[in-house]
């Protein structure tokens, strides 16, 4: 029986047709089986998604535990000086492709030694939350204060040395 068999033989609207004939009764116990099995590869695929996450969280670990906190705390430290480098480059170089490259690169070094912080420190949701509001309280303050881009009286990439040329306060 293939599983669109099955699907028919299971609808409401055609239930009686296969209880009533010499059979249906076995095809229908065959189709709830065929529905048991889809089931639980469904629930074998979502098992196997929270274990990746699971795993990555285990080598996140591992590396705590084989090289030491000390030791991992320097190395992220240092991954993040290279990530560093690689924003200046970009301020100084632009979009060239290998300083693009370079800032991924970087990017997924530091966020790896995060998950191993993370690991070492703790969680820090908490004070994620309370800085992404202080963000969006700030955001809300520039947008009632007409700037566009958000600058300071420091120079911006956007705009020029003196600060943001866009800022009502300039007029």
């Amino acid at each position: 029986m293939d599983i669109q068999r099955a699907i028919e033989i299971l609808n409401p609207e055609h239930r009686e047709l296969y209880y009533e004939r010499e059979g249906g009764l076995e095809e229908v116990t065959e189709a709830c089986r065929m529905g048991v099995e889809a089931l639980k590869a469904q629930l074998a695929a979502a098992d196997e998604a929270m274990t990746a996450a699971q795993q990555e969280m285990a080598l996140y670990e591992a590396a705590v535990q084989t090289y030491g906190a000390n030791a991992q705390i320097l190395i992220a430290v240092e991954e993040m000086a290279e990530l560093t480098k690689a924003l200046l480059k970009f301020i100084r170089y632009g979009k060239r492709p290998a300083v693009l490259e370079s800032i991924n690169e970087e990017r997924a070094d530091v966020e790896i030694m995060l998950n191993q912080l993370h690991v070492i420190f703790g969680d820090c949701s908490d004070w994620e939350s309370i800085k992404l509001s202080r963000l969006a309280d700030r955001l809300e303050a520039e947008k009632e204060a007409g700037t566009v881009c958000g600058a300071t009286d420091l120079p911006c990439i956007k705009c020029q040395p003196g600060g943001c040329e866009n800022r009502k306060d300039k007029e």
